[in-house]
């Protein structure tokens, strides 16, 4: 059973191209309204389409809990099975588009869409569960009233509801990338750290101004150049909380230190870790405190 994926246009679209930050975070809380109407009486085509569903979405329920918590490890567990959408649709093929995505933030994963035309209305139907075997089909539904949104509705074979998740775009279609995840690395540097901090040793000695640049990856003022946000928790044991990654070169995990981070009133702390492995079985432990980083 093919999935469809209806399309709602309003006469006068409301952008969806921005980026979403932290002081300007506005998540339309009940789309009650918009699901009373998915369908639209005007004829449009697939050059409409473009500047809507282009970029990187993520869950919305996610992003929501992320800036609540300012943790990627907490909010990981609302991350669903479909965990991104990655449209880029100038790589559209004879009306035929792949859309990375990746499966629990862990597996990479994808699918197909492809775009018809009935009565004046673009059409979209998709191969999303096909491709995995399952019995479940999805439904698309683009909203654009007032923030756009994009709901992925679950079904099983007997048209039953299972699940609705609503995706929130966070980034143009410039980032997407054939790689999954990539929009959960974003958005985590851009909550956890991001901006400028004090610094301080072991000791507490001042070590200056240190710089997050969460849209480059960047950090300044330390031996390493690059830094990046764990947010996935599916790939082996590790201590349960939020992790820093600091690197010498971009996604250079040979050459990197990882931290624990926690927060202590107004005080980011870097924590090290070690394995411990016993006679009762194996864990990882706080060692060190590294650095303090209080933010300016």
């Amino acid at each position: 059973m093919k999935s469809l994926i209806y399309i709602v246009i309003p006469m006068i679209l409301i952008s969806s191209c921005k980026e979403v930050d932290d002081e300007n975070l506005k998540l339309e809380q009940n789309h009650s309204q918009n699901d009373k109407s998915i369908e639209s009486n005007e004829k449009v085509d697939i050059s409409s389409l473009i500047p809507i569903i282009q970029g990187i979405w993520l869950p919305k329920e996610y992003v929501e809990n992320l800036y609540k918590t300012k943790s990627a490890y907490l909010a990981s567990s609302l991350i669903p099975e479909i965990a991104e959408l990655q449209i880029n649709p100038d790589k559209i093929i004879n009306d035929t588009l792949y859309v990375p995505s990746s499966i629990g933030n862990h597996e990479g994963y994808g699918f197909n869409i492809w775009f018809t035309s009935q009565n004046g209305k673009i059409i979209i139907q998709s191969d999303i569960y096909e491709l995995k075997s399952d019995e479940k089909t999805a439904e698309f539904v683009v909203l654009t009233k007032p923030d756009t949104i994009i709901k992925l509705v679950i079904k099983n074979q007997k048209e039953e509801t299972l699940k609705i998740i609503e995706y929130i775009k966070i980034r143009n279609k410039e980032y997407v990338t054939s790689f999954g995840g990539l929009g959960y690395d974003y958005m985590a540097r851009r909550v956890l750290l991001n901006g400028s901090y004090e610094i301080l040793d072991s000791s507490k000695s001042n070590m200056g101004i240190i710089n997050f640049d969460a849209e480059n990856e960047t950090i300044t003022n330390v031996k390493h150049k690059f830094y990046t946000i764990q947010t996935d928790f599916g790939g082996g044991p590790s201590y349960e909380d939020d992790h820093v990654i600091f690197q010498v070169k971009k996604d250079d995990y040979h050459n990197s230190e990882t931290y624990v981070i926690k927060n202590e009133l107004d005080t980011i702390v870097l924590y090290t870790i070690e394995e411990i492995i016993s006679d009762s079985g194996y864990s990882i432990e706080l060692k060190d405190k590294v650095y303090y980083i209080i933010k300016k």
